[in-house]
């Protein structure tokens, strides 16, 4: 504060001292009256001094005070203004604590972004806009003691049966559900927990506990879930079952053990949802080609996605509508989420040797007309899987990969022949989940663009239809439900023959948007343009995944083709393919990132570390893109990426960044320093290429 007043010219500046643990309150108050200045323009000098902005609380939405507690707030004499373009503006009367930054970033999962502004004025607004001390807050102040007191891990049965234990874990439980939270996150940290709700996807900061409660309420959680509460070195799962005003919903409870102690997550299971095909928000026409594929006799349905995508509720719906009297189901579950009247549903167990592949082969033994394989993942269940659909049955199951047509790949991966595919797949069905926009407050997307807007609107070559700025009603995200966009393929003759012949996944791809499909990006843009959802949605969920589009609706602005982009590429760097350095010290990754890029025609040229590529740059190689590892030893990929548009030579050089860190705010802060464009790890060989010939494309225009 002395630097402030001296800097700022004010007459009695040199009489400003300050002892050492001033608080921040005792510091403004004792330079406005040393100074004589009011503290409205204390603030401006501090802003000044600091080159920053004066707050305008005024300004404040009430959104942005569910990303900070009130305990964070008061602490650090801190106060949020604004959520928006993945930053958090914030109130603060000191910038020099570092340490606050840190933990408000950490909070709201947000970047802060600081205005100065007085504490008696952010006390003020944090009075007026956080409520009185909470029922979650007291039941955390009687539980709580010194750590000194009682270690956290010492923790009884008795203790877990307390009333403040038991009434906050209920409050943790029931207001996740009021939340409409799919999972609950007790996450341990170095000084306690954070507890987290999934919320259409995405994760929300709702309370922190300190440690010597977190043991206490781990365990509770451990006794409804019938789980050994001495045993803390392993992972457990459990169920329980929880009520709440008359609606029942079943819990599912995973534990680990972390460095610093248990970890919770609890999903919760609604069994009233699950409905028909009609109720899943699937689009109609959709509906419509898997109840032609559900009507079969025979053959497998799959149904494809990463983990939460809802392919376990579509086949539940799926089951639930060919569920009769006359039709024998049975299931093979690890774990059994829903359990349905009218289906017999089997546990895996394998410490009871009940298995994927076990289990069919008792189901066979059942006299089944239809059989549900929660995951096939193995070689043996695929086979006994398609033995049975070879047989007379109806087999639905999942699998774990990108795209309705990954799933001929994952099978020939696991050992299936493609005689043994061309019979026995009916229809594969890939799915994700998008989060529709809040009706409450979604505006029309006007120009000018946000800047993140204008970023994927230039990387989709299309233009957002609404955005999202939050309300009280969305918890502040600008979202408010999900529904689900898919491709669904059917294996055709024609397609089946492509299979036979070992055909590429481009080709195999283009013949089945030939047959009728439509790919994910094609039905997340539908929806975006509709209104039920934003670009940027679209981009976190889907992402980049364009191919082959030559018969793409002519109805809507989609991305150029990329036989069109390969020959923009050819006009611009002559007949000869792209020279590519490829800079990766993991030999794994580079021999498939050159694989595909060889495949594509591309000359490549390698390099093990960072340093190793500049000394390429500097002998003059003549190239037409980098390929770039972001984590490197010795030299990393930052540096390296630093250097290139640093020089003159090699400023104009696309570059593409590969990280293993799915951190949104890494694209943002990679894109900032040079970087053309960002492709996660491990490679998905589809969207990689469509990624490289897109920069291409882009740097020859």
């Amino acid at each position: 504060m002395e630097r402030v007043a001296a800097q700022a010219g004010w007459p009695r500046a040199r009489e400003l001292v300050l002892p050492p643990g001033t608080t921040i309150a005792d510091a403004w108050a004792h330079a406005s009256a040393t100074c004589g200045v009011g503290m409205a323009e204390l603030a401006q000098a501090v802003a000044t001094t600091f080159r920053m902005r004066v707050a305008d609380l005024a300004t404040a939405v009430p959104t942005a005070s569910k990303l900070i507690p009130a305990s964070l707030a008061q602490k650090f004499t801190v106060f949020p203004l604004q959520d928006r373009d993945r930053t958090l503006q914030v109130a603060t009367a000191d910038p020099t604590d570092l340490h606050a930054e840190k933990e408000i970033g950490f909070a709201s999962g947000r970047t802060p972004e600081l205005a100065i502004a007085s504490p008696e004025d952010i006390h003020a607004a944090i009075a007026a806009t956080y409520p009185s001390e909470g029922a979650a807050e007291k039941l955390i102040s009687l539980v709580a003691v010194p750590e000194q007191d009682q270690a956290p891990e010492v923790v009884s049965e008795a203790d877990t049966a307390a009333e403040p234990v038991v009434r906050l874990t209920t409050i943790i439980l029931h207001e996740a559900i009021a939340q409409r939270a799919s999972d609950i996150h007790i996450q341990p940290t170095a000084t306690g927990a954070v507890v987290r709700y999934r919320v259409d996807g995405v994760l929300r900061n709702a309370m922190q506990m300190p440690a010597s409660i977190l043991a206490k309420v781990v365990s509770r959680i451990k006794i409804m879930g019938r789980l050994d509460i001495a045993d803390r070195i392993r992972p457990q799962d459990g169920r329980a079952r929880l009520v709440k005003q008359g609606q029942r919903y079943d819990l599912r409870i995973s534990t680990v053990p972390t460095r610093h102690a248990e970890k919770v997550v609890i999903r919760i299971l609604d069994p009233e949802k699950a409905g028909t095909l009609d109720d899943t928000g699937i689009a109609p026409e959709e509906v419509a080609r898997i109840r032609r594929v559900l009507a079969q006799r025979d053959g497998i349905f799959v149904v494809s996605g990463p983990t939460g995508s809802g392919k376990t509720s579509t086949l539940y719906a799926a089951l639930r509508e060919i569920s009769t009297e006359g039709v024998n189901i049975m299931t093979v579950e690890d774990p059994v989420e829903y359990e349905l009247s009218g289906l017999t549903q089997i546990q895996v167990e394998p410490k009871q040797g009940v298995t994927f592949a076990s289990a069919l082969r008792a189901i066979l033994r059942q006299d089944p007309d239809v059989i549900f394989v929660g995951e096939i993942r193995d070689g043996e269940t695929a086979g006994i899987a398609a033995q049975a659909s070879l047989t007379g049955h109806l087999v639905l199951a999942t699998v774990h990969t990108n795209d309705a047509v990954g799933v001929i790949r994952r099978f020939v991966d696991l050992g299936l022949d493609a005689t043994t595919l061309m019979t026995t797949i009916r229809g594969a069905l890939a799915q994700r989940l998008i989060r529709k926009v809040c009706r409450a407050c979604a505006v029309p997307a006007t120009a000018p663009l946000t800047h993140t807007e204008q970023t994927v609107a230039d990387r989709y070559n299309t233009v957002p239809v609404v955005r999202a700025p939050g309300c009280e009603r969305c918890g502040g995200t600008g979202y408010q439900g999900r529904k689900p966009v898919t491709e669904f393929m059917t294996l055709t003759p024609e397609l089946a023959r492509l299979v036979a012949q070992g055909a590429s996944p481009l080709d195999l791809v283009k013949q089945a948007r030939a047959d009728g499909m439509r790919t994910l990006l094609e039905s997340a843009l539908d929806l975006m343009l509709a209104g039920e959802t934003t670009l940027e949605e679209v981009d976190r969920v889907i992402g980049e995944t364009e191919r082959d589009a030559d018969d793409a609706p002519a109805s809507r602005t989609a991305r150029p083709s990329l036989v069109a982009e390969l020959k923009a590429i050819e006009a611009a760097v002559g007949k000869a393919g792209p020279h590519v350095l490829l800079v990766d010290d993991d030999s794994v990754n580079r021999a498939l990132a050159r694989a595909l890029l060889e495949k594509e025609q591309y000359r490549v040229s390698e390099a093990t570390d960072g340093s190793e590529a500049l000394l390429q740059l500097a002998r003059g190689a003549d190239l037409d893109l980098m390929v770039l590892d972001l984590d490197m030893p010795t030299l990393g990929g930052r540096e390296v990426l630093k250097a290139v548009r640093g020089s003159s030579q090699t400023a104009g050089l696309p570059v593409v960044v590969l990280t293993g860190s799915s951190a949104p705010e890494l694209e943002i802060e990679l894109m900032e320093q040079g970087a053309d464009d960002y492709i996660r790890k491990p490679l998905d060989p589809l969207r990689f290429i469509a990624r490289v010939k897109a920069t291409l494309r882009r740097a020859s225009m």
